[in-house]
Parts: C-alpha cells; sequence; structure tokens
C-alpha cells in the first residue's frame, strides 16, 4: 500500500475513532450503529495490517451484536461467518 493510502486511513481511524465515541455517548452500547463503528474501525486496522487491533475491534463488534441481538439473530451468524471468512479460518463447505 502506498504511502498516501496509508495517511488517509490514518486519517479516517481518528474520523471513526469520534464517531465511536458519539455513538457510545448518544446512543449507547446497545445501538447497532455504535456496534458497527466498532466493526468499521476494525476493518480500517486490518487494512492498515494492525491485526491485532482489528481482532479486539471485530470481537467487540461481534460480542455487542450477541449481546443486542441474541445469539440465534441471522446478523450475528453473517458477522461470524464474514470474520472468519475474512481471518481464513472459515470450515464451510
Amino acid at each position: 500500500m502506498m504511502a498516501g493510502a496509508y495517511s488517509l486511513l490514518a486519517i479516517a481511524i481518528i474520523y471513526q475513532q469520534n464517531t465511536l465515541n458519539i455513538n457510545e455517548r448518544e446512543l449507547g452500547l446497545d445501538h447497532l450503529d455504535t456496534v458497527k463503528s466498532y466493526g468499521d474501525l476494525a476493518v480500517f486496522y486490518y487494512r492498515l495490517q494492525q491485526t491485532e487491533l482489528a481482532l479486539k475491534y471485530v470481537n467487540r463488534a461481534l460480542y455487542l451484536l450477541h449481546l443486542t441481538c441474541g445469539p440465534s439473530h441471522p446478523n450475528t451468524y453473517i458477522n461470524v461467518a464474514m470474520m472468519e471468512e475474512g481471518l481464513g479460518t472459515c470450515c464451510c463447505s
């Protein structure tokens, strides 16, 4: 990835972190927009090859999604499957 792209992603992370802070404060942890903010941060960190931070945020998003929607909600299943596919751990045939 080019240096310019890295700096744009770094700026995007700052804005996304601000969005997450606002969503947590104004909407609460049980709101789907807050969950999405965690997932978005995970994507940005993944693109910057900061895998540990990406996993931290995606795990938090999945945990909140599990609490908000329940373990058997289709969104929970879909997001877990997408995460596993992205990590290369999907064992679906």
